[in-house]
């Protein structure tokens, strides 16, 4: 199944990566700002405390993670190398991409700040193991699941600094 998946080994697989990885943050994006009513297209409505750091994040998030999932379209061709099976580590970067895809559409109905921490903390951890997956095979590849566990965890600081009262 994986296998109809993978990119040519061209630079026409790599500009198709990196756009796939686009478009399914742009599809994300539509789902949480449109289709869902008062889902994270409301983030101001739902994290009222934030300093200007915090009004500042919540409008660039949606362009943060269009970078990040072009990001793993890259990494996923870097790592497939157009074999017909991309291996563990193709396989990893996808299922990253899923998290991330399922995940904020989940989470955005959820009111419990200490959910969206465990959630948070579940995407660090299977990034940072999609990262660890890349190194053998591109190490360049590794970086692009890395920077999602960063994004993340910077995510997650904000969410328990909420939690504490404290703006950021």
């Amino acid at each position: 199944m994986i296998g109809i998946l993978v990119p040519s080994v061209r630079s026409s697989g790599l500009i198709l990566s990196i756009l796939a990885g686009a478009v399914a943050a742009s599809l994300v994006s539509v789902v949480l700002v449109v289709l869902i009513p008062g889902g994270s297209g409301s983030i101001d409505q739902a994290l009222p405390n934030t300093g200007p750091l915090g009004a500042l994040i919540s409008h660039i998030v949606p362009f943060v993670w269009v970078g990040l999932f072009a990001g793993l379209g890259a990494s996923f061709w870097l790592v497939s190398g157009g074999r017909r099976s991309p291996g563990r580590a193709g396989g990893a970067v996808i299922g990253l991409v899923v998290l991330c895809m399922v995940y904020p559409v989940l989470a955005s109905q959820v009111s419990q700040p200490i959910i969206a921490i465990i959630g948070n903390v579940v995407t660090v951890v299977c990034a940072v193991l999609t990262a660890c997956a890349c190194w053998p095979c591109s190490r360049l590849a590794a970086v692009f699941p890395a920077l999602v566990a960063i994004w993340v965890s910077f995510a997650t600081a904000g969410l328990i600094a909420l939690m504490l009262g404290l703006p950021f």
